[in-house]
């Protein structure tokens, strides 16, 4: 599976109270990035039958980002299964590599008129785990 990456910069507003990355930002990020992969491999062509919703999201910290640091985001579908699919998001240091958090989110798929979940179609799961 190939990763889809993107970079950003920690700005002195996506800080907490103790100067380190808030953990809203974090989750605002993972959304961004999913979103952008998901318009990259679908090319709009399902945006009117189906909409992703979170399940829920599975972070863990290992080092804190600090202003003025240059993250490198990278994500990628690990599974698609029944109307579930696990994406990873991995929160890099653009100077060391190191990881600095990592986050599973199951996504769930919508049907975009009934709102009520519906199976991964087999054409969407083999693009989302291309």
């Amino acid at each position: 599976m190939a990763a889809f990456a993107l970079e950003r910069s920690v700005e002195t507003a996506d800080l907490d109270a103790l100067n380190h990355m808030n953990n809203v930002r974090y989750l605002s990020w993972v959304q961004d990035i999913a979103r952008d992969h998901w318009h990259k491999l679908s090319d709009g062509r399902w945006d009117k039958d189906y909409i992703w919703v979170v399940r829920n999201h599975n972070i863990n910290y290992k080092r804190s980002a600090l202003a003025g640091e240059r993250l490198r985001l990278e994500t990628f579908v690990k599974d698609a299964k029944g109307p579930l699919s696990t994406r990873n998001v991995k929160f890099l240091s653009s100077q060391s590599g190191k990881v600095l958090a990592e986050c599973d989110t199951i996504w769930c798929l919508l049907d975009s008129k009934t709102q009520k979940p519906v199976a991964i179609p087999a054409d969407m799961a083999a693009v989302l785990l291309s």
